[in-house]
Order: structure tokens, then sequence, then C-alpha cells
């Protein structure tokens, strides 16, 4: 019977192989969101959360420094963010997913890890 991996993996195991996982993460820069169709209640929702989230920038729900995979492990090679996109000031977390954008520097940065390379760096 095989032991559970908690008592067969050390600590340091572990991480070295989480550090071996390429990450990306991408951030929107806009704070805010949309609760409705109501403009009075959107502005009074969304200055509730700003004080609540309170550090910028975030986009509208998370915060940069949370956002940041790079910011786990420091130093890694394999952990990219991306909000150097033009379209950052643009975009909140509910449209991060609905941005060609961003599906363009994903796509490149997949297509990277799969053939070995650095992803292209056309997006500014």
């Amino acid at each position: 019977m095989s032991q559970p991996l908690s008592t067969t993996t050390h600590k340091g195991d572990a991480q070295d192989r989480l550090r071996s996982i390429p990450v990306l993460s991408v951030s929107g820069g806009q704070q805010y969101l949309e609760f409705g169709s109501n403009p009075a209640l959107n502005k009074a929702k969304n200055l509730a959360l700003q004080a609540l989230l309170n550090e910028k920038p975030n986009d509208g729900l998370v915060v940069e420094s949370s956002a940041d995979c790079s910011l786990r492990f420091p130093g890694s090679t394999l952990r990219q963010h991306k909000n150097d996109y033009a379209d950052f000031p643009r975009i909140n977390h509910t449209h991060l997913s609905q941005n060609q954008q961003i599906a363009d520097i994903v796509t490149d940065w997949l297509r990277a890890q799969l053939l070995g390379r650095a992803p292209d760096s056309a997006e500014g």
C-alpha cells in the first residue's frame, strides 16, 4: 500500500514542483463593477466596494497585489503577470474573459509554453 503524499514528500520538494509550473495572471485596471441597470445604485455599491478594497489599482473586485502571481514566487521566470496591455485601464473584473487583447495575450503565452520560447511582446 502506498503512503499518503504528505508523508513521502518533503515540503521543499513540493515547493520546487510548484515553482516548475508556469502561471500567467492578467489583471484589469477599471475600478468599477456593474451591479445592474440602476446608475445611482451602481455608483453607491462601487463606492462601498472600493472603500472595502482600499487598494489601487484594482479591477473592481480584486486588488492588483492579490492578482499578480509573480509576487507569490519572487524570482521565478515561470510566473508572469500582465497589466501592461493597452486596454488595461478600461477592463474590469467582469470583462477580463471577454477582451480580445487579453485572449491574444493568453494565446501567445500558451503557444510559448507549448513551443518552449518567450511569448511575443506585441501587446503593449
